[in-house]
Parts: C-alpha cells; structure tokens; sequence
C-alpha cells in the first residue's frame, strides 16, 4: 500500500486558566501523534499509531495480538467516556482532600483496585456487581490516567 499524504487535524482541548494547546494528529498509515509542549499537555515523545496497531485490529498479527489491541482500544474509549463524565477529575486535588496532589490520589485509586483483586481472589465473591474483570479493566485505567496526568 503506497504512502499517502497525512491529512491534519486540529484539536484545541481546553486547559486550566483558559489557555489552549494543540494537538496535532497525523492521520496516516505512518501516523504520529504530535502535540505542542506547552504547559499543561504531559510530555511524551511521539510514538507510531498506525501500522501495527491496524495490523493487530485487523488480525494480521494473530489472535493475541488482536485481543490486545482490542482491550487497549476499549480501555481508551472507556476512559474518554468517564472522562467527559467526570471533566478530567483524575487529574486535579481531590474534592475531600485538596492537599493531596492529582497523582499521588490516582495511587490511592490503585491501591483500593488492587485491595479489592485481593479480596475477591481470597473470598472467590462480591456483595456489589463489579466482576474481577471490571476491578481489573479500572486499575488499567488508572494505571494509563497516572501515566497521562500532568505535573
């Protein structure tokens, strides 16, 4: 398949205080993810999202692969989900305690996901309907917005 020119898009995703930085994405089939390092927006080097990751989607990489590249994309669209739902709460002072940094309140978060695996793992039961799959998919979450929170 002939390299095609990559067509832009913009985003401007808002940031506290007003200011806006921009993202650029790279629509392409050897698409980067490029972002501007202004204050606010994490600071990771730019990584290929194209080629592997839809040769994975598309089974091309077997079945393993496929599996992993599916749960990844269900975790990101779960957490773009509750992050509009919670308007990026995971990345300020928690509400009931405001002395405690964003990240260190993402651990806390973690340390109750992975208690609660321990707990099902030794009682085999849950008096609430969240699987260990669903604990297991909410420390995944966690684990990425830690990576993702900004300093």
């Amino acid at each position: 398949m002939p390299n095609r020119p990559a067509r832009k898009k913009r985003m401007t995703p808002p940031v506290k205080g007003g200011v806006e930085n921009t993202l650029e994405v790279l629509q392409s089939p050897n698409a980067r993810v490029v972002y501007s390092p202004e204050k606010g927006v994490p600071k990771f080097k730019p990584f290929p999202i194209s080629g592997r990751l839809n040769s994975a989607l598309n089974g091309e990489l077997g079945p393993d692969q496929k599996k992993i590249a599916q749960a990844g994309m269900v975790l990101t669209e779960t957490l773009l989900k509750k992050n509009k739902d919670y308007g990026s709460s995971a990345f300020e002072s928690p509400v009931l305690a405001p002395d405690l940094a964003s990240r260190k309140a993402l651990l806390v978060r973690m340390s109750d996901k992975v208690k609660r695996i321990a707990q099902l793992q030794k009682t085999g039961t849950a008096e609430v309907q969240e699987s260990l799959e669903d604990t297991i998919g909410d420390l995944a979450g966690y684990c990425l917005l830690w990576l993702t929170c900004p300093d």
